[in-house]
């Protein structure tokens, strides 16, 4: 048992929780984890994401909870295993809750590196004494802290540990998105860890499917105009038409921008999840009394009391997996690891095939001839995202015709080519003519990523120097239109050049102050030089640029210097004269000064005075207006 034990802080994750442990027993995380959770540290991520080590350190606490809710309330599993199918929930769970052997390799860490906010590291520090770690900043694709909305750091030590300038060893996560975006996304998660649901991404698909077909409409015009569009950094068309019927695995960064947009009220969201198989179950061996968690899926498979297990060989186990699985199949050869092929024989269709025991134990591949996709299926899968009908369809084997909605042409097909790359073969073909026109125009400059329809009809172009997307009319695009980057760059290197034009002015006057209709060295500088002022006067003087002409003593406010100028004037008269009183026609060091003072105090009596400069008047003389 761990001599010392504290209880976890709110939300902390379970890594970082371990490692105060073997700080408060005077231990590092590597000799900790030797003794409590029977686990040599080989790399030190393994700390980041604890699996293998788990069950071992739930025994050698003290704590009333259940092994399935403390894991749970320490970890990210829960909002992770939402983007998991069940395969890859009974594979990650095998390696929390079952020892390493050739049926249960390692998976991919669900967290790689750690991620902080740098307030509540700070606040933290003084409300427990200490900083840690928490597991909403962890969660995929969050990247501001929506506590205190400012953007989080990435820890890149490969360990946990303690460091006297700990954020010497983090750096900024870069981000495409909005503040505004990152805090809604990073809010929306959150929600859905908070609320404790369980799902898997089979549920979540066929969940999105039915919403989208309620919705009536396309949603992929729709949602690039959505106010968190920023969010979108994929192809949503081939997302709705490819990874949402084809592909297992999908990112929580491309899910949940679609779920934000086809739920906004995270609640109605998650009403729809509360109905979902379980991703993970807490068990007791009724044999041994071991008590373990899995899934239900692992449990179909045949995977059973760890200790229980482990009496057995391998390939015993993994006769008993596949013959669970698989009643039709005839297993040809030994077990040979979950990535080495094998060969089955299928009874049904009387074929030998090659797969990996992983693909068929955790991803549900299966002999060919057991993948006959009926007219109804073929049909939801190609209009699951609105845009095209399903005109003609015979079998897989057959070209198929597709209606697309929008351009309004008719094509033939194969149907597995165009479940794979969906996209109108007849737009593609006027696409590539203005892919190639575009290309050869701009000089590789400029990329056509959206899909082109007409002259009259809004495309998606990139430009590959500042990767910025763009909807242009291709006929405006045509005729000159361009990023706005290359605009202001033009407009830059017009200033710099007049920038330093008026620097070698002052070298040779002493100063900017060139009248407004003058020339210097055949350019009109005395123009631009007003322009400046001008500018500054409007507000929309940028300001690197108000800088640079702070720092050769640009006059923006010459009418104002001026002044200032006159007004000291009048100072050193009074104090040479010890008088406040002049004449209009009075003239000092040289100047009509009287005159200046009398101008002064026509314009205040009919009103065109500023205030600040009627108080700087009343500065030297109280009863300059009287």
């Amino acid at each position: 048992m761990i001599p010392i034990v504290e209880k976890p802080l709110p939300d902390e994750l379970l890594s970082s929780w371990v490692y105060r442990l073997s700080k408060k027993n005077g231990l590092n995380c590597n000799r900790f984890a030797e003794a409590y959770l029977n686990e040599k540290v080989k790399n030190p991520s393994q700390l980041v994401d604890i699996r293998y080590g788990y069950s071992s350190f739930y025994k050698n606490i003290y704590t009333k909870q259940s092994l399935k809710d403390l894991y749970l309330q320490t970890t990210t599993y829960q909002f992770e295993s939402l983007w998991m199918t069940k395969g890859q929930q009974a594979r990650y769970i095998n390696n929390v809750f079952r020892p390493y052997d050739e049926l249960n390799t390692a998976v991919n860490h669900m967290i790689k590196y750690v991620k902080i906010c740098p307030e509540c590291f700070k606040q933290d520090k003084v409300t427990y004494g200490t900083a840690y770690l928490h597991r909403m900043h962890q969660l995929s694709g969050v990247k501001i802290c929506i506590i205190h909305k400012v953007k989080l750091v990435e820890y890149t030590n490969r360990v946990i540990g303690s460091t006297e300038n700990f954020f010497d060893v983090c750096r900024p996560i870069s981000a495409d998105a909005s503040e505004t975006s990152l805090y809604k996304y990073a809010w929306y998660a959150d929600s859905l860890l908070e609320n404790n649901v369980e799902s898997s991404m089979e549920n979540i698909k066929a969940i999105v499917r039915d919403k989208i077909k309620d919705h009536g409409s396309s949603v992929i015009p729709e949602i690039m105009n959505w106010e968190y569009s920023d969010l979108i950094r994929f192809n949503v068309s081939k997302f709705m038409t490819v990874k949402l019927v084809n592909i297992q695995y999908v990112r929580a960064e491309e899910i949940i921008p679609i779920l934000m947009y086809l739920f906004p009220d995270v609640n109605e969201f998650i009403d729809k999840l509360k109905s979902s198989e379980l991703s993970i179950i807490e068990r007791t061996c009724p044999v041994c009394d071991e008590t373990y968690c899995t899934t239900e899926y692992a449990e179909k498979i045949g995977f059973g009391c760890p200790r229980c297990d482990g009496k057995l060989r391998i390939q015993d186990r993994y006769e008993f997996y596949i013959n669970n699985l698989l009643p039709d199949y005839k297993i040809e050869g030994p077990f040979k690891g979950l990535d080495n092929k094998a060969q089955f024989y299928h009874n049904r269709c009387g074929k030998s095939i090659t797969l990996k025991p992983r693909e068929v134990i955790f991803e549900n591949k299966r002999c060919s001839c057991e993948n006959i996709i009926t007219f109804e299926a073929a049909k939801e899968n190609v209009e699951s995202t609105g845009e095209y009908k399903l005109l003609y369809y015979a079998k897989t084997e057959e070209p198929v015709t597709i209606h697309n909605i929008k351009c309004g042409h008719d094509f033939k097909v194969s149907y597995r080519k165009f479940i794979k790359s969906p996209y109108c073969r007849e737009c593609r073909r006027l696409e590539l003519i203005f892919d190639k026109r575009i290309n050869e125009l701009t000089n590789g400059e400029y990329t056509v990523t959206g899909q082109y329809v007409d002259q009259d009809t809004k495309v998606l172009i990139r430009h590959e120097i500042c990767q910025k997307e763009q909807l242009y009319l291709p006929r405006h695009f045509l005729s000159g239109q361009r990023c706005k980057c290359n605009y202001e760059n033009k407009l830059d290197e017009e200033w710099n050049k007049m920038y330093f034009l008026l620097t070698e002015y002052k070298k040779e006057h002493g100063n900017t102050d060139i009248p407004k209709r003058e020339s210097y060295k055949s350019q009109s500088l005395g123009r631009w030089v007003q322009r400046q002022r001008n500018d500054y006067k409007n507000g929309s003087l940028r300001q690197y640029r108000f800088d640079r002409l702070t720092e050769i003593g640009f006059v923006f406010d010459p009418h104002d210097t001026e002044w200032n100028r006159r007004l000291d004037q009048y100072k050193r008269y009074i104090k040479q004269t010890g008088t406040t009183y002049i004449s209009k026609r009075t003239d000092f060091e040289g100047e009509h000064l009287g005159a200046w003072v009398q101008t002064q105090k026509h314009r205040y009596k009919i009103g065109k005075m500023s205030k600040d400069k009627k108080i700087a008047l009343l500065e030297v003389d109280e009863d300059f207006f009287k």
